[in-house]
């Protein structure tokens, strides 16, 4: 139950970040947060329906960090480049102690959520910026209309 508590506290906001980054992004960060948030809850689904294995999960990540790369190269945009390199840290985690045949322990779950909250914390200063972008946007364009022509 404490797990079940501690994982939707780090779902929420993390899914709260994704959709700021979504209501104040343009096109590419709609992609991103609609990719992200989803390969998220597929994620929980294979993990809560008790498919869970770590070969899925490896599947999963790479699923997910593969998504972002055309983001990053279509947009070239900082925010698509560092959530790429969060998502293959992840990938490069579960293949690392895949291949070591190692057990889930607690430096792996430091990690994953460290990652994890980075993936959000992206999208949280993404979402910020373009909210600052639209103001100083807004703020130009009322100054110039108020310039006699």
């Amino acid at each position: 139950m404490l797990l079940l508590a501690i994982y939707f506290a780090q779902i929420l906001p993390l899914l709260g970040a994704a959709v700021f980054a979504y209501v104040t992004g343009g096109s590419g960060e709609r992609k991103a947060a609609i990719w992200w948030g989803g390969n998220y809850i597929v994620t929980t689904i294979v993990v809560a329906g008790g498919w869970g294995s770590p070969t899925v999960q490896l599947v999963l990540d790479g699923i997910c960090a593969t998504g972002f790369l055309p983001l990053a190269i279509f947009y070239v945009s900082w925010w698509a480049g560092a959530v790429a390199l969060l998502s293959a840290a992840l990938f490069g985690l579960e293949a690392a102690y895949l291949l070591s045949d190692q057990k889930v322990d607690l430096l792996y779950m430091q990690v994953n959520n460290l990652i994890t909250l980075g993936t959000g914390l992206v999208f949280l200063v993404c979402g910020a910026a373009n909210l600052h972008a639209q103001r100083r946007y807004a703020k130009s364009l009322a100054r110039d209309a108020a310039l006699p022509a």
